[in-house]
């Protein structure tokens, strides 16, 4: 689901939406290309998962 400000901009996502999602489809990772990212080194950004904290501004 998306919103958008003008009965126009909604008409263009959905008119280009089959186009786009086809063109994903048919560049989506094969196997061959997941089993060679499993070689690629390591990040060397020392990156850790974070859990969301409650939101505080709100009561």
């Amino acid at each position: 689901m998306t919103f958008h400000q003008k009965v126009e901009e909604a008409a263009a996502l959905a008119e280009k939406l089959p186009q786009t999602a086809a063109a994903l489809y048919a560049n989506d990772a094969t196997d061959e290309d997941l089993a060679a990212a499993d070689k690629l080194p390591a990040s060397p950004i020392d990156a850790e998962f974070y859990e969301l904290e409650a939101a505080t501004m709100y009561p």
